[in-house]
């Protein structure tokens, strides 16, 4: 009896563990198949490439992930980082100010547009959906008229460093944004697992009723994850840029979607409540490693947007099922 017990609960284990892990199978499907159809997939420089792309959508991902977990969605966030970034090139580009100034008023314009959004939907109680998309077109719009529609490119040198220097040499060096990708990375995922913070956001997400009357204080918590969201916006943003030497309005223009549906096929729940930061970056890296080999192919862009649409459908659909089944047992 002792004997099936432990077998039945190995076998949930294994169960449970494939269930909030199953992108590492998937991302392993991508990479044989892409491995075989493309000689030149399984490259260095391709895969190093793949990385690079990964980290603003992931490091932006990372604030979506906190949102979502505490019950929350932000459709803004991709525009957030547009206007936080379009600031930042103005600045240095037309007023010549100096770099690491000008990402820090980009990155304080992130945090206050979050944490507006924030406010909003937790203290006022306008619901999240309908707040951040007006929030979206108030930052599409400011975008607009800070560049005037024109991409402001030839910026300086330490911020192309950022997006795309590499730190032990251009041929085989590591590119700086991956680090500090992984640096975001590990610090999110000790606050959320080791800290009172992130216990506080997993009862937000998870029962917003139920974690009041245990004394959590759920609209701050709310509010600062929104906030935090728009500062990660933020620094995706500085990445993008530094990487592009762009600053324009279709900077992080689709990120609110690429964000949910690397959250969702990572495995962070729509419902809230669920999901931890590491399955939020393997989702960012599923969806770069499936466009990329969609390039590689030669797969025309309108046929992949197409597939990106029945992406985030099945992420969707994926989310609620696993909901279900959790409700269930």
């Amino acid at each position: 009896m002792e004997k099936t017990k432990k077998k039945g609960n190995f076998l949930d284990r294994i169960l449970a563990t494939f269930q909030d892990y199953y992108i590492v199978f998937a991302i392993a499907i991508l990479v044989i198949l892409f491995s075989i159809t493309s000689p030149y997939f399984m490259t260095f420089y391709n895969i190093r490439n793949i990385f690079l792309q990964t980290c603003p959508v992931a490091i932006t991902g990372i604030g979506a992930a906190l949102i979502t977990m505490a019950g929350g969605y932000d459709m803004s966030i991709g525009h957030n980082l547009m206007l936080s970034s379009c600031v930042m090139a103005w600045l240095i580009k037309y007023t010549g100010m100096n770099t690491f100034l000008a990402i820090l008023i980009a990155l304080c314009i992130g945090f206050i547009v979050g944490g507006i959004n924030g406010y909003i939907c937790s203290y006022v109680g306008v619901p999240s959906f309908i707040e951040s998309l007006a929030m979206q077109l108030v930052c599409f719009g400011c975008s607009k008229l800070i560049t005037n529609c024109t991409p402001i490119t030839g910026l300086s040198d330490s911020l192309i460093w950022i997006g795309r220097g590499m730190i032990g040499g251009s041929e085989y060096g590591i590119p700086f944004c991956v680090i500090l990708t992984f640096l975001f990375l590990a610090l999110f995922l000790f606050i959320m697992r080791k800290t009172k913070f992130g216990r506080y956001v997993y009862a937000t997400g998870g029962g917003r009723e139920a974690a009041y009357f245990s004394g959590i204080d759920v609209k701050k918590i709310s509010w600062i994850c929104y906030s935090i969201g728009g500062l990660m916006a933020a620094i995706g943003g500085v990445v993008l840029v530094g990487r592009l030497d762009s600053g324009t309005i279709t900077n992080g223009v689709s990120y609110a979607f690429d964000t949910t549906i690397a959250c969702t096929m990572g495995g962070v729940s729509m419902a809230g409540g669920r999901g931890n930061m590491l399955q939020a970056y393997l989702g960012s890296l599923f969806l770069t490693l499936f466009f990329n080999g969609m390039t590689l192919l030669n797969v025309n862009p309108y046929y992949q947007d197409v597939i990106k649409g029945l992406t985030l459908l099945a992420a969707v659909i994926i989310d609620v099922v696993r909901v279900k089944r959790s409700v269930g047992k």
